[in-house]
């Protein structure tokens, strides 16, 4: 029922000479035949290939940055130590009525 609603509506009227669509949005309807003439424009699908690929390389910089980051941020090497390297130890004292922190 949609697409007779729809065909009935984009049809022009003997009475007002125009079809209803036009009359409510002041446009004749896009039809899917219609698709080439609004659509497929070579400069057209240009500009909408450059904002994909603008979009994609702005992506992937922040991408690397947020990769960087994470990168110093927590992934810390582990110290390597060999016998004879002298070393700090932390213990911390506390009162004799606490637990002892480890």
């Amino acid at each position: 029922m949609p697409i007779v609603f729809f065909a009935y509506r984009v049809s022009e009227q003997k009475s007002a000479k125009e079809s209803p669509f036009k009359l409510l949005f002041g446009r004749e309807a896009r039809l899917p035949a219609d698709i080439d003439k609004w659509t497929m424009n070579q400069s057209f699908l240009e500009k909408i290939d450059q904002a994909w690929k603008e979009a994609k390389e702005n992506i992937d910089k922040v991408k690397e940055s947020s990769i960087r980051f994470y990168n110093s941020k927590y992934l810390i090497e582990p110290t390597q130590i060999k016998v004879g390297d002298q070393i700090r130890l932390h213990n911390p004292v506390t009162k004799p009525s606490l637990k002892t922190k480890l």
